[in-house]
């Protein structure tokens, strides 16, 4: 069994100050959120494209708002650039997408 490990880091604009104009419900100010999402380098487009529809589904779902309005943002690094545990991960698992020391 594979594990994932993503972290998010979810901001929301209306805390910020900068709230959309539109109302999602009944007069309640909405906000757009913006995810960012860091991982390491080497996922393909399928795989990302993937990940934001889900990620702004259950995001709007959750936070009531419009698809349209959650930006999501990849920031995705080297495994050299990368280090958990006193160790970079380009020592500690090798070259590759996520896949090297998860299986």
């Amino acid at each position: 069994m594979k594990r994932l490990k993503i972290f998010f880091l979810v901001t929301d604009l209306g805390f910020l100050g900068n709230t959309r104009e539109q109302f999602a419900d009944g007069g309640s100010r909405c906000s757009m959120p913006i995810i960012n999402i860091k991982m390491a380098k080497g996922r393909n487009i399928q795989q990302k494209q993937q990940l934001v529809e889900i990620i702004t589904k259950a995001s709007a779902e959750i936070l009531n708002v419009k698809e349209e309005w959650v930006t999501v943002i990849f920031d995705e690094y080297e495994r050299d650039s990368w280090a958990t545990g006193g160790s970079l991960h380009s020592t500690k698992y090798g070259d590759g997408s996520g896949k090297m020391g998860t299986e």
